[in-house]
C-alpha cells in the first residue's frame, strides 16, 4: 500500500482537532473577521505541524498561542466606518480632565485609576450585519434582539482597537492569563502589554457602561468566540461542515518543508560552485590582517559596585543587534529621518489607537522645533505635530530645548515640553495642545511624575509642580522631581531619593561613593530598578577597569573611564552595577544617559561618540550589551532631527 506523504499524523490530528474551534474563536476576537480568523488559525497550526513532536520540551499549546497572536496581528480587523468619537481615544474619555478615559479593573491584571470616569457613548449604534442580517433600525414590527445589539456594539468596539490592544485584551480577559506571560506569548514587555490593556479597557467602557465589568466582558467575549465558527458559515448554509483546518495545516507545513528542501539542495550546489571559485581567488590574495574581538564584558568590583568596562564607540558598531527590536521593544534599527523627509502632520483626522513610543524634535527655523512622534503601531510611524516649540533660556542665559526621560506619560499618549513661562502638553493621538502657565520665564525641562497626574517643571534653580487635571502650578523650591526615584550626587558620594506620586521626596538612601555626578535624569522600571547616566569619581580601580576594557576591545587610545550609566535596585541598592564608558577621541562629556527600560532588567541607554549616537540595550543581570537603534546626532540643518530623544516608559 502506498502511503500518502501528506497523511496527517494521528497525534497531531487528535491534539489540533480538539482545539480547532476554540482557536477559531480566539482568532476571531483578535481579528474580528471570520476569514482572517481562519487564516490565522491555519498559520498557527501549520507552524506547530512544522515542528511537531509530541515529546518536545516546549508544549504545543504555548507554541500555537504565540503563533496565533502573531498571525492575527498581521491580519487587520475588517474596515468598518466607525461613528465620530467611537475610536479608543475619542468620545467618552475626552470628558475626563486628564484625557485618559475609563479605568482598568484590577481583576484584569492591570492597575486601576480611580480618576478615570466612564460614560456611555450614544454614538455607538448597531450597524447592519451582512452575515447575521441584523439591523440597527428594525423594519415593521420586528423586535430587536438586545443580546445581538450588545454583540454588535462589542464587535465595533473591538474593530476600533489596534491589533496590540486586542491581543492584550484577549490574553488577559478572554484567556485569563497573567501579565507575566506577555513576553512569551505576545513578544512584548509586561509594561507595554499593561498599557495596551488599559487603553482597550477605556475604549470598551461604553459597551458595559456605567462601569467596566470584567466578568460581563469576559462572558461577552466568550459568547462572540463561541459563535464565531458557526457565524462564519452562515453564507454557505448551516449544514456546511466546519473547514478542516487541521488537515490543511498539516499539508501546508509539509508543502513548505518540501519547498525548503528543494531550495536548500539548490543552495548547496551553488555554495559548492562558489567555494571552488573563492578558493581560487583566495590563493592569489595576501593573508588578511588579524581581526580583533568586538567586545566582551570585563568586571571589576570597586567599593562594592560591579563596574563593567564598556566598549569604545568603534567597538559599539560591532555589537550584535538586539533580536526583533521592533516587535519586542517597539523601536526600529534607525530612529530618525532625513532633513527632506515628508512627514504627515498630527491632526484630529489622524487620531487612532496608536501610542507614542519615542519623541524627537525637528528643526524648523532658528531656535524653533516641531515635535515628531514615533508611533510603531500606526500606518505612518512618524507623525509631526503642528505646534512650534521655541528654544528656552535658563537664568544663566544658556539655551536649549531638553527632553526629560519622563517626557511621555504612562498612558503613552500625553507628551510634555518646557517653554518660557509654561508647560505644553501634546496629545499624541489627536494633536490637541494645552498650555499651562507657570510663573517662571526660565523653564528648561519638564517630566511626568509616577502615575502622570503631575508634571515637574524645572528652571535649574526652582522646581514647579503642575497639576495636569486642574491646570495649576505650585512652587516647590528644589524638592521636586519627575519619575518615581532619582539618583543625585552629594558630597562624598550619591543618594537615591524615592519620590511620591506628586514628585516630592518620600525617603533617601546613601548611594555608591564612586558617583560624583549624574547626567540626564533617572528612569525606573516596574520591578524597582533605577537607571541613570553618571560621572565617576577618580579611582585607581576604575583606571584598571578601563585598561581591561581596552584589552578586550583591541587597539584603542582610551584614557580611562570617567562616565557611564548606573543600574541599581532602589529598595536595597544591591546589586549596583555600572557600565563604564572608556574615554575616546571625540567622545563628549555626558556621553551616556539612561532613556528607559525594555523587558525585565534591560536598560536602554544612549551612547554618543565622535559623530555617532546609538541606543544600546544592557542586560543588567548578565552584562550582555546589544545595539538597538542608530539615533540622530546634533545638526542645525533645517528639517533635520535634533539630537534629543525621549522614550515612552
Amino acid at each position: 500500500m502506498i502511503r500518502d506523504r501528506y497523511a496527517v499524523d494521528a497525534d497531531f490530528a487528535a491534539w489540533a482537532g480538539a482545539r480547532q474551534r476554540s482557536l477559531v474563536g480566539t482568532a476571531y476576537l483578535l481579528t474580528v473577521d471570520h476569514d482572517a480568523a481562519h487564516a490565522a488559525v491555519l498559520e498557527a497550526l501549520a507552524a506547530v505541524a512544522a515542528r511537531w513532536r509530541p515529546d518536545a520540551e516546549e508544549r504545543p499549546d504555548n507554541l500555537v498561542r504565540r503563533h496565533l497572536h502573531a498571525a492575527a496581528g498581521r491580519s487587520p480587523a475588517r474596515a468598518d466606518v466607525a461613528p465620530p468619537g467611537a475610536g479608543p481615544h475619542l468620545g467618552p474619555e475626552d470628558a475626563s480632565p486628564s484625557g485618559r478615559g475609563a479605568a482598568a479593573d484590577p481583576s484584569w491584571g492591570v492597575a486601576a485609576d480611580p480618576s478615570w470616569e466612564v460614560a456611555a457613548d450614544p454614538s455607538w449604534e448597531v450597524a447592519a450585519d451582512p452575515v447575521r442580517g441584523t439591523s440597527a433600525e428594525p423594519s415593521g414590527d420586528a423586535v430587536p434582539d438586545p443580546e445581538e445589539e450588545r454583540r454588535e456594539r462589542l464587535r465595533r468596539a473591538l474593530r476600533a482597537l489596534s491589533p496590540e490592544e486586542r491581543s492584550a485584551l484577549v490574553l488577559l480577559v478572554h484567556e485569563g492569563r497573567p501579565l507575566e506571560e506577555a513576553p512569551e506569548v505576545l513578544g512584548r514587555s509586561v509594561r507595554r502589554t499593561r498599557h495596551a490593556a488599559e487603553r482597550a479597557g477605556a475604549a470598551l467602557a461604553s459597551v458595559t457602561a456605567p462601569d467596566v465589568d470584567p466578568d460581563r466582558l469576559r462572558h461577552d467575549l466568550a459568547d462572540l468566540a463561541d459563535l464565531a465558527d458557526r457565524a462564519g458559515l452562515a453564507d454557505v448554509g448551516a449544514a456546511a461542515p466546519a473547514p478542516d483546518l487541521v488537515t490543511a495545516a498539516w499539508g501546508l507545513a509539509r508543502e513548505r518543508a518540501r519547498h525548503r528542501r528543494r531550495w536548500l539542495a539548490a543552495g548547496a550546489a551553488l555554495v559548492a560552485v562558489l567555494a571552488v571559485a573563492v578558493a581560487g581567488v583566495r590563493a592569489a590574495l595576501p593573508d588578511p590582517e588579524p581581526v580583533t574581538v568586538g567586545w566582551r564584558p570585563v568586571t571589576t568590583v570597586v567599593d562594592g559596585v560591579d563596574v563593567v568596562a564598556g566598549p569604545t564607540p568603534a567597538a559599539e558598531a560591532r555589537l550584535p543587534l538586539y533580536p526583533d527590536g521592533e516587535a519586542r521593544l517597539g523601536l526600529p534599527t534607525r530612529l530618525g529621518f532625513e532633513a527632506n523627509a515628508r512627514i504627515p502632520r498630527l491632526t484630529v483626522d489622524t487620531a487612532g489607537s496608536a501610542t507614542v513610543r519615542a519623541v524627537l524634535l525637528r528643526q524648523v527655523g532658528p531656535a524653533a522645533f516641531r515635535p515628531v512622534l514615533y508611533r510603531p503601531d500606526a500606518a505612518d510611524p512618524y507623525v509631526e505635530a503642528d505646534t512650534v516649540l521655541r528654544e528656552p533660556s535658563d537664568s544663566f542665559g544658556r539655551t536649549g530645548l531638553a527632553l526629560d526621560p519622563r517626557s511621555v506619560a504612562d498612558d503613552h499618549r500625553q507628551v510634555v515640553f518646557a517653554q518660557s513661562g509654561a508647560v505644553v502638553l501634546l496629545d499624541g493621538a489627536t494633536g490637541a495642545v494645552r498650555r499651562i502657565a507657570v510663573p517662571d520665564p526660565f523653564l528648561t525641562s519638564a517630566g511626568f511624575t509616577a502615575g502622570s497626574e503631575f508634571v515637574i517643571a524645572s528652571s535649574g534653580r526652582e522646581q514647579w509642580r503642575v497639576d495636569v487635571g486642574r491646570g495649576t502650578a505650585q512652587r516647590l523650591g528644589d524638592e521636586g522631581h519627575p519619575g518615581s526615584a532619582l539618583l543625585r550626587a552629594s558630597p562624598g558620594g550619591s543618594q537615591v531619593v524615592v519620590l511620591t506620586a506628586d514628585g516630592t521626596p518620600a525617603g533617601t538612601r546613601s548611594g555608591p561613593r564612586i558617583v560624583e555626578g549624574t547626567v540626564g535624569g533617572s528612569v525606573t522600571d516596574a520591578e524597582g530598578w533605577l537607571g541613570s547616566g553618571v560621572r565617576l569619581a577618580s579611582d585607581p580601580a576604575l583606571a584598571g577597569a578601563a585598561a581591561a576594557g581596552r584589552a578586550a576591545t583591541g587597539p584603542a587610545v582610551a584614557r580611562g573611564a570617567s562616565q557611564g550609566v548606573l543600574a541599581a535596585q532602589v529598595a536595597t541598592l544591591s546589586p549596583v552595577r555600572v557600565l563604564a564608558a572608556p574615554d575616546a577621541p571625540g567622545r563628549p562629556s555626558g556621553c551616556c544617559t539612561a532613556l528607559g527600560w525594555g523587558t525585565q532588567q534591560l536598560l536602554l541607554l544612549r551612547s554618543d561618540g565622535a559623530g555617532t549616537s546609538r541606543l544600546l540595550a544592557w542586560d543588567v543581570r548578565s552584562g550582555a550589551l546589544q545595539r538597538v537603534s542608530e539615533l540622530p546626532v546634533e545638526s542645525r540643518e533645517e528639517g533635520a532631527p535634533a539630537a534629543q530623544v525621549a522614550l515612552a516608559p
